[in-house]
């Protein structure tokens, strides 16, 4: 369903979309019986999912005058969905390790469902902080169930539930200005980077956490900041290493110049234009400050590799990539 307008002598336009999905026969992983002789799940068509969202677009000529136009799209939208039915496949884990990616019937497809610390008392020290001299003096203090197993909480969604891309054109004469950003949010990141490299005692935190308990001049509230930070990152959760990964990217700043018309001439064209752009400037994110210390732009959606449904189940997973790139690009364009 569409609603769509515009007013002001064109100058302001709008489109609304409703939309409700149902997908009948999604492929989900079946893990293999024991006799079939085989250990990795397959794909079958066996899931429901469903689906509801709204998209608008929104365009706007905010300024108007002989030397200067300024033009704005925002598009805002926003996402539900989850598993409806499992085709009598029960509840379950999809990831495997670390991972903790989950399909579970009325939740969001791939919704992280892990092990949690007592947030009142997230870690426990084997002594007193003035006799703690490693980091193996720091355990993770996880919430227990009743029946004495790890308690499990949902920690988040795989992939964003909303986004908006804001795009801004502003012409001064013949030059013209054009931002494109791209934000989105409600969902997580893990970053597993940082996860390992507490885990393997080879990153800057547990480097400096081991000098400073060992150090005799060091303060008592050093060594407390430093404890407490390794341990609400204590590599026994990987929830501990788990954040949202709200973001907002300068995706784009291109700057045109239609060149004069005696130069479209010399080159037997109607009229040219020269623009230099740069794409992906920065990426705005807590996710990428510290502490979480994350190392991929949390809109990449790093995807766990080997497993079967990888490609929408298991994404957001921060593992030794690589970030996006930046990118400089020129253009020459010229109408025959």
């Amino acid at each position: 369903m569409a609603i769509e307008t515009g007013m002001l002598d064109g100058r302001f336009g709008m489109e609304l979309v409703y939309f409700n999905q149902t997908t009948n026969d999604a492929l989900l992983p079946v893990p293999p019986s024991p006799g079939d002789g085989f250990t990795r799940s397959q794909l079958r068509n066996l899931g429901t999912l469903k689906s509801w969202g709204l998209e608008l677009t929104a365009d706007a000529r905010l300024v108007q005058s002989p030397s200067f136009t300024w033009d704005l799209t925002l598009s805002p939208t926003y996402l539900k969905q989850w598993a409806d039915d499992l085709g009598g496949q029960p509840d379950r884990r999809l990831g495997s390790r670390r991972r903790f990616h989950s399909l579970y019937e009325g939740m969001w497809p791939g919704i992280w469902i892990a092990p949690i610390v007592d947030p009142n008392q997230p870690y426990i020290l084997s002594g007193p902080i003035d006799e703690i001299r490693s980091r193996r003096d720091i355990a993770p203090n996880i919430l227990k169930a009743a029946d004495g197993t790890d308690s499990l909480a949902v920690i988040g969604r795989p992939q964003p539930n909303w986004t908006i891309d804001i795009r801004s054109a502003m012409q001064f004469g013949s030059f013209t200005f054009r931002n494109i950003f791209e934000a989105a949010g409600g969902f997580i990141v893990s970053n597993e980077t940082d996860h390992l490299r507490n885990a393997l005692g080879n990153g800057p935190l547990v480097a400096t956490l081991e000098h400073t308990l060992n150090d005799p001049n060091a303060s008592v509230e050093e060594k407390q900041r430093l404890v407490d930070e390794y341990g609400r990152k204590h590599n026994g959760v990987i929830s501990n290493t788990v954040y949202p990964g709200d973001y907002l990217r300068w995706a784009e700043l291109t700057v045109s110049w239609q060149l004069p018309d005696s130069f479209a001439e010399s080159l037997a064209a109607t009229s040219a234009q020269v623009s230099v752009g740069v794409k992906n400037l920065h990426v705005f994110s807590d996710y990428l400050s510290s502490p979480k210390n994350g190392w991929i732009d949390p809109g990449t959606r790093g995807i766990e590799a080997g497993t079967a449904g990888a490609s929408y189940f298991t994404q957001n997973v921060d593992y030794l990539k690589v970030p996006a790139p930046r990118r400089l690009v020129f253009s020459l364009r010229a109408q025959f």
